[in-house]
């Protein structure tokens, strides 16, 4: 039985770290002690972990109303020490804890070590930036949880900066994320629900400072934001932008008004 299967019966204690490797790459064979739903402690023989069945374990510490990442990552590194490898999904929701809790210095041990993976393993390059992607946006996503957009954007500037920093770029062989328009988008519409529009609009603007071509979703944001306090004047300028009229050329980034912007 799978970790999957087994958690909705037993709480697993602590696999040894001397599981043996088994024929899948990600997959582990141990002997390890649980407590059933009873609290009666018995022992499973032979049970086999891979990385899907401990990313449950790993996540379910990273949820709720009181996340406990740092117990997440003594199951991570205890993951490796069986010589089970994390994946790309083990990752956004360790981040996205931390993040809630302001331990960006955890954040960045995370990224150091997908940096540290990647530098020694020949991957895709789109798969590679993808990843990197996910994990600051999982960043984002944890301000935002604790109602903090300020520091949401200071992510987007250290996302951004980080073509500047030339150690890192070497260590990643050139190949830097940057932000797109839906990681603008995750703060601008933090900021439209709040009712803060002259913060989405200064964000939108600032999208063309760091030469981020914005998307049609984001403009229908602003649009039902301003029809929602019952700014029409607004969002009919929000709507001739969107027809050619303002400072982005909408014809050359392929963005016209759609469905939802004639029915915001």
């Amino acid at each position: 039985m799978g970790l999957v299967g087994l958690l909705a019966y037993v709480k697993v204690l602590a696999p040894p770290s001397t599981g043996k490797k088994c024929e899948h790459d990600n997959t582990c064979s141990h002997n390890t002690d649980a407590v059933d739903v009873h609290g009666s402690p018995f022992h499973i023989h032979d049970c086999h972990f891979d990385t899907g069945d401990d990313n449950v374990a790993v996540h379910a510490w990273c949820v709720g109303l009181d996340p406990a990442p740092r117990e997440a990552m003594r199951l991570v590194d205890e993951m490796r020490a069986r010589g089970v490898d994390p994946v790309a999904a083990t990752f956004p929701p360790l981040v996205a804890a931390f993040a809630r809790l302001g331990a960006t210095d955890e954040i960045e041990s995370i990224i150091k070590s997908v940096e540290s993976v990647e530098s020694r393993e020949a991957r895709d390059e789109d798969a590679v930036l993808r990843e990197y992607e996910k994990i600051y946006h999982a960043f984002i996503a944890g301000r935002l949880a604790v109602d903090d957009p300020r520091d949401a954007e200071a992510v987007l500037r250290r996302w951004n900066l980080e073509k500047y920093d030339m150690e890192r770029v070497a260590d990643r062989k050139g190949r830097i994320s940057r932000p797109v328009a839906a990681s603008y988008g995750m703060i601008i519409d933090h900021y439209v629900r709040g009712g803060e529009m002259g913060e989405a609009r200064r964000l939108l603007s600032q999208m063309q400072w760091d030469k981020v071509c914005p998307s049609i979703d984001i403009f229908n944001m602003l649009l039902r934001g301003y029809l929602a306090l019952g700014n029409v004047g607004a969002a009919q300028d929000v709507f001739r932008e969107l027809e050619g009229s303002g400072t982005w050329d909408m014809e050359s980034l392929g963005i016209a008004p759609d469905v939802a912007s004639y029915t915001s």
